[in-house]
């Protein structure tokens, strides 16, 4: 009986320790697994995260302007910036050079102009007409006004300043001479202004502004917005309307070249271009004086055109964001901006080449990179 007893209880006592034994076995595995996972959760931990992509626009000047800036200028040697108030001139090396208060007025029509030498605004200032204001880029104080009262006693009809297009005058390449659209009351048109500007042998006065012909277009209906742009570009100048495009001569003479409803005009590798609102583009090999569809298969992405260091650049209206141009002149990709730009009407004018960097102006403060970088 004793061994029977016992025989049990070392069966039972068999059975604990194996019982045993699988609990260590099972809490071995467990202690395993939670290693395990300490030590990949510390690796993980070693690992870098990856670095945030820098924003590609660095900023040109410190102190930002008080109005939005609202047109941009690389001259040979300077980089101009015009506000509602302000003109401020810039070296090469980002360093002001000046930075003149200018009046504010109590309108303005269209967005300021300019080019190497001269500059202007069509203000009225308080209930007075309105006036063209030719400004000296490098010499304050030097203005020439030139009033609508004298242009209408010239021309004999009411004249109003074109307040609507991308750009609403246009300077020709050197800067002795501006084509201003102005809307014709008297005659329900659209009549174009070209001044010669003369300045004396060292561009430091201005010595007279003359009206060199008063051009009444008569496909140009006198409508509101009805000018999409005006450009001079390969020795012309160009306006594009709700009427079609029309080709303005240094001689005052214009033609009708296209009838549809056309926006822009640029030059790209010595060919002229033409985007139109159907999405197409045209080309000229001669100056504009022919014209052929650039692709007749395929429809483009370009509106409003921006050429800076042989990239083409573009915007469905100012202050949207700018996209690049591929080569095929079809297709286009998004800018990459800094993460903190705003996006309004007032954020993007112009884009500009100078001295191997490219400018973006963003509201009230300028920007550069010296690579465009595009959005995945």
């Amino acid at each position: 009986m004793f061994l029977a007893i016992l025989g049990r209880n070392t069966e039972l006592c068999f059975a604990f320790l194996l019982e045993l034994h699988k609990i260590q076995i099972a809490m071995q595995r467990i202690l395993a697994v939670l290693l395990f996972a300490l030590l990949v959760g510390q690796s993980a931990c070693l690992i870098k995260p990856e670095d945030e992509i820098p924003d590609p626009w660095k900023l040109a000047f410190e102190d930002a302007t008080i109005t939005p800036i609202r047109n941009m200028h690389a001259s040979p040697t300077e980089f101009y910036v015009i506000t509602d108030d302000e003109f401020i001139r810039l070296d090469n090396n980002n360093n002001i050079i000046e930075r003149r208060k200018l009046t504010l007025p109590f309108r303005f029509f269209g967005r300021p102009q300019l080019s190497d030498n001269v500059f202007t605004r069509v203000t009225r200032q308080g209930q007075s007409d309105q006036i063209i204001e030719f400004h000296l880029a490098k010499i304050p104080g030097q203005v020439y006004n030139y009033s609508f009262e004298q242009l209408e006693a010239e021309t004999g009809d009411q004249l109003f300043p074109e307040t609507s297009g991308r750009y609403t005058a246009a300077f020709n390449d050197v800067g002795t001479q501006m084509l201003l659209p102005a809307s014709n009351s008297s005659k329900d048109i659209y009549t174009l202004l070209l001044f010669d500007i003369e300045l004396n042998s060292n561009n430091s006065e201005i010595l007279n502004v003359s009206l060199r012909a008063n051009i009444d277009v008569t496909d140009l209906q006198n409508d509101p917005n009805s000018i999409s742009n005006t450009r001079f570009v390969d020795g012309h100048y160009y306006v594009t309307s709700l009427n079609g495009a029309f080709r303005v001569g240094p001689d005052g003479s214009v033609t009708k070249i296209f009838q549809q409803w056309m926006l822009d005009f640029f030059s790209y590798e010595d060919s002229l271009f033409v985007t139109s609102s159907a999405a197409q583009l045209f080309t000229s090999s001669d100056s504009g004086l022919s014209w052929r569809e650039w692709d007749e298969e395929n429809r483009t992405e370009l509106q409003f055109v921006e050429v800076a260091n042989n990239n083409v650049f573009s915007q469905p209206f100012t202050g949207f964001p700018f996209q690049m141009a591929d080569e095929d002149l079809l297709s286009t990709r998004k800018v990459r901006l800094n993460q903190d730009f705003v996006d309004d009407v007032s954020a993007y004018n112009n884009i500009r080449f100078f001295f191997d960097k490219y400018y973006l102006a963003n509201q009230k403060e300028l920007y550069f990179t010296d690579d465009i970088k595009l959005e995945e």
